[in-house]
């Protein structure tokens, strides 16, 4: 797909698992959070993105989300501490 082998693709999305999985400490969070930051990726630049493009922007949805969490629970904001440590 667009001269990124299929394997090249399953590894980068399988390493995004991987970042996103120790950030939330949650299998289904990580995989929202992948698919969340490639589908905005494909949408903006219609090709498969850089790795460190994706890891950015796993990184930036997941404060902006607990950021969100934050705002909605009046908890104090701690960006060094994933919500469910809270």
């Amino acid at each position: 797909m667009f001269g990124f082998g299929e394997s090249d693709q399953r590894e980068l999305l399988q390493a995004a698992f991987r970042y996103a999985f120790s950030l939330t400490h949650h299998q289904y969070d990580a995989e929202d959070l992948v698919q969340s930051a490639w589908l905005k990726l494909l949408s903006m630049k219609a090709k498969i993105p850089a790795k460190n493009l994706l890891f950015v922007t796993i990184r930036h949805l997941f404060f902006d989300d607990l950021d969100l969490a934050c705002q909605i629970d009046e908890r104090p904001r701690d960006r060094n501490i994933p919500e469910t440590l809270v």
